[in-house]
């Protein structure tokens, strides 16, 4: 019987200070979550909402999920699991739903290892948005 299992929920927010380890104070840069185990399932859903982004000028974040190979360091590589969806420069409509896996939305194989990446641009003071990735064995 194949189970479900919730591998990462978490609300983050650029622009703060906190001692939450999702939080960061990054701006007008690349971001990511920790690394997540992947091997033992087949299939991933991920759902990304924004749910603020201001300041700055013209900002927008871009959020994929991302797997990497087993290296450590600097040789490491990412690539993304999803074709993330345009950047968002606004809250309205910003969000998305993909299933990521063999025949499903985004087809790839998901690896042993995984993490949530973003980037922005345009400098935004506060940026918020929610991600839960769910994995299927």
């Amino acid at each position: 019987m194949a189970t479900t299992d919730i591998l990462f929920a978490g609300l983050i927010t650029t622009g703060t200070t906190s001692s939450d380890s999702i939080t960061t104070t990054t701006t007008d840069a690349a971001g990511r979550s920790g690394q997540l185990d992947l091997s033992k399932y087949r299939e991933l859903l991920a759902i990304v909402q924004l749910k603020s982004l201001s300041g700055g000028t013209s900002p927008s974040i871009q959020v994929a999920i991302q797997t990497g190979d087993q290296q450590s360091g600097a040789a490491q590589q990412w690539n993304n699991l999803n074709t993330p969806p345009t950047a968002w420069t606004t809250t309205s409509g910003a969000e998305y739903v993909d299933s990521i896996g063999p025949g499903l939305t985004s087809t790839n194989d998901l690896g042993v290892i995984g993490r949530i990446a973003w980037t922005l641009t345009g400098a935004p003071t506060t940026c918020t948005f929610f991600v839960t990735v769910y994995g299927k064995d």
